[in-house]
């Protein structure tokens, strides 16, 4: 590998006096040079990767700058380059949230942050092709209706059962079955009941027919139908054990108190379509890992820097995250992508193409 050069560039321009009379004309410097001595938009780029995308912190960032580039940054001129592409990338959270409304399928998640020392919320509305992150201090209906993308979707949006979604009526619900299965296994193992290894069991083999039959794109009704009878089955033999055993105390308020297993049995009895969506329609993924791994690093940050100082800094980390996530996502050079992103001229997505 090749030492890194830093390239400095100095630009004069001529002042010309005319002879006849006498006026002075002077000329200009390029639209992207606006002080005496500026970085330019290669090194811009190359500092909000590192501190956006690989959660490196700000003064870590200058140390890697003078250790390989010679170039001494400072912590400041990383939060003003940020914030300088925050505003800079509005055009394109526009254009991502128009393009994510237009999708079929979304993935919603939701994990804590810590922000001037309160527990705040980022949000994740994630397709197999692009990602939007917000930060809100809250994590619900509120939240959710502030960034105004599933208020305005119309299609099948993939979560955890976390309530404030099933608010929004217009979308089909398709409920993460690897949730499901930690809770079946911990049914199963350590309250020992049976219908929860079955369901498990049942839930796994319905992935499998699911796969064996992607090439045709359906599965036959007859099919649908066996397995819909085998999940009913198992739900009544569960039912049906709980109704044999020992009522709990009730709760100070007089509410009948209900074992996990039974809980949960509720739930899906009355979320039956939305566990199955998946053996009905082959665009409905089986979990909804692809929003769990989109939101995940972001707890990194957390363990890293500890918080936000300014709920500020929170939006500016997701919008520059969102766009560098749905770049990858669309196969454009990341390098090459933030470059265009600091000139002004962002990258945007194709809307009319879904």
């Amino acid at each position: 590998m090749p030492e890194p050069k830093i390239e400095v560039t100095e630009h004069r321009i001529e002042l010309k006096e005319c002879p006849c009379c006498g006026k002075i004309s002077k000329g200009s410097f390029p639209e992207n040079v606006k002080v005496p001595v500026q970085y330019g938009e290669h090194v811009q780029a190359l500092a909000t990767y590192f501190k956006n995308q690989h959660l490196i912190p700000a003064e870590r960032v200058c140390e890697i700058f003078e250790d390989v580039f010679g170039i001494s940054l400072s912590p400041g001129t990383c939060s003003k380059i940020d914030k300088k592409l925050f505003v800079k990338l509005e055009s394109f959270e526009i254009n991502l949230k128009a393009y994510l409304i237009a999708s079929k399928v979304l993935h919603l998640d939701e994990t804590g942050m810590r922000c001037q020392k309160k527990l705040n919320w980022i949000h994740v509305a994630s397709s197999e092709t692009a990602t939007f992150f917000g930060m809100h201090a809250k994590r619900g209906q509120e939240a959710i209706d502030e960034f105004d993308i599933l208020p305005k979707f119309q299609g099948i949006v993939c979560h955890d059962h976390w309530f404030p979604y099933f608010a929004y009526t217009q979308v089909q619900h398709s409920l993460c079955n690897a949730h499901h299965l930690r809770e079946l296994t911990f049914i199963h193992e350590q309250e020992k009941e049976e219908w929860a290894g079955e369901m498990k069991q049942f839930l796994l083999k319905s992935k499998k027919v699911v796969e064996d039959n992607l090439a045709e794109g359906y599965l036959p009704e007859d099919q649908k139908l066996s397995l819909r009878q085998e999940y009913a089955r198992i739900i009544l033999k569960g039912l049906n054990y709980h109704l044999n055993l020992t009522p709990l105390a009730k709760s100070k308020k007089g509410k009948q108190k209900q074992r996990p297993g039974k809980n949960f049995l509720n739930r899906l009895s009355d979320k039956l379509e939305c566990v199955l969506l998946f053996i009905n329609d082959f665009s409905v993924p089986f979990t909804n890992n692809l929003g769990e791994r989109d939101i995940r690093m972001n707890k990194v940050k957390q363990k890293v820097s500890g918080c936000f100082r300014t709920s500020e800094g929170g939006k500016i980390f997701c919008r520059i995250r969102s766009y560098i996530s749905t770049a990858r996502k669309q196969g454009w050079r990341i390098w090459d992508s933030l470059v265009d992103a600091v000139k002004g001229v962002p990258r945007l997505l194709p809307i009319s193409a879904i």
